[in-house]
C-alpha cells in the first residue's frame, strides 16, 4: 500500500519526484524496491509508463525495456528488428541504411547482421560502422580515413589477426586490408534504402540531389521509361544542385510521396526531414517524390 501512495505523489511532477528521492531515468526502471519511504533515493519510485503515455519524462521502465512515448514500455529489437535510432536494439546498433538492429560493434558478424562486417580469411569478424565519436563504437576506436568518413576500428590486441597500425593521436590498432588477408563486407540497401555513399547501395547509386556525399541520400536507379521502377517508386527527372546548374536533365527512381513522413528516414530522426515535391515523370501527369537535398548532413 504505501509502494501505491508513492507512485501517485511521484507522479504529480517532476519536481515531486525529485524530492522524494525517485529517478528521473524515463528510459531505465530496476525492480522497485518495497518501501520508497524507508529508502528515498532508491530507484524505481517513477510510476510505469503505460499505454497512451505522453511523455516518458515522468514514467520510467524496467531495465530491460524502454519508454515510447504513446506506447508505454516496450521490449528493446533483436537483431533484424526494424529500428529508429541506436537506443532502439538490444544490441545498441541501428543500421544507417535498412533501418533494423545490427549485431552489436565489435560482435562476430556477417554482411548480412552488420553495415561494415571487417572478415579475416582465418575466420576472424568484427562488426563496424560509420561513427562520429567513440560512443558510437561502444566505446571502441572510432578512427578516420584520408579523404574518408570516420567508421569503427578493431583495438590491436591478442586477437587481431592482422597487423597493428599506428594511430597519430597516440596507440594502435587492427588494420584490414586485402593484402593482409581482410575485407570489408558491405551491407548493401535495396532502392529508397537511406545511404550515405554508393556503397552502400545494390544498384551502386546513392542519389543525394547532385550534392556531391555531404548530405543523407537514397539508394536509386537511372531509369528511362515508364515500369522500370520498384512498386512506390516513379522515373522522374532528377533534382537541380544548389546552384541549380548540374543534375536538372537525367531520370531516377523516386519514392511517391503525399507527405514527408512517405520518405525514407535518414538515422536517428522519428520522421524524415525530407520534403515532397512536384515532379514531371517520365510519362503521366506531375506527381510528387522525396527530394533528399533537404535530408540533413552526414557528417
Amino acid at each position: 500500500m504505501r509502494m501505491v501512495v508513492v507512485y501517485f505523489a511521484c507522479a504529480l511532477s517532476l519536481v515531486t519526484s525529485v524530492l522524494a528521492g525517485c529517478s528521473d531515468n524515463d528510459s531505465v526502471r530496476p525492480e522497485p524496491v518495497d518501501d520508497c519511504i524507508v529508502n528515498p533515493f532508491a530507484a524505481g519510485c517513477m510510476p510505469p509508463c503505460v499505454t497512451g503515455t505522453s511523455s516518458c519524462a515522468n514514467c520510467s521502465c524496467l531495465s530491460d525495456e524502454q519508454c515510447r512515448e504513446g506506447l508505454g514500455c516496450v521490449g528493446f529489437g533483436e537483431v533484424d528488428d526494424p529500428c529508429v535510432g541506436d537506443s532502439d536494439c538490444e544490441s545498441g546498433n541501428c543500421s544507417e541504411t535498412s533501418r533494423v538492429c545490427r549485431v552489436s560493434v565489435g560482435e562476430p558478424c556477417t554482411e548480412f547482421n552488420c553495415d561494415r562486417c571487417l572478415t579475416h580469411t582465418s575466420g576472424w569478424s568484427y562488426c563496424s560502422r560509420l561513427c562520429l565519436s567513440e560512443r558510437d563504437c561502444g566505446g571502441g576506436l572510432c578512427l578516420t580515413p584520408f579523404l574518408s568518413r570516420s567508421r569503427c576500428q578493431p583495438d590491436c590486441d591478442v586477437n587481431c589477426p592482422t597487423e597493428c597500425g599506428n594511430i597519430s593521436s597516440g596507440g594502435q590498432f587492427c588494420q584490414c586490408s586485402s593484402d593482409l588477408g581482410c575485407v570489408v563486407r558491405i551491407s548493401r540497401g535495396d532502392v529508397g534504402a537511406i545511404c550515405i555513399d554508393d556503397s552502400q547501395c545494390e544498384t551502386s547509386d546513392c542519389y543525394d540531389g547532385g550534392l556531391n556525399g555531404t548530405r543523407y541520400g537514397y539508394c536509386s536507379i537511372n531509369c528511362f521509361g515508364p515500369g522500370e521502377c520498384p512498386t512506390g517508386y516513379r522515373c522522374v527527372g532528377t533534382f537541380c544542385d544548389e546552384n541549380g546548374v548540374t543534375g536538372c536533365d537525367a531520370h531516377k527512381c523516386m519514392p511517391v510521396c503525399d507527405d514527408t513522413d512517405d520518405c525514407p528516414t535518414p538515422p536517428g530522426l522519428t520522421s524524415t526531414a525530407g520534403e515532397c515535391r512536384r515532379r514531371r515523370p517520365i510519362e503521366g501527369p506531375d506527381i510528387t517524390v522525396c527530394d533528399p537535398r533537404s535530408y540533413p548532413n552526414a557528417q
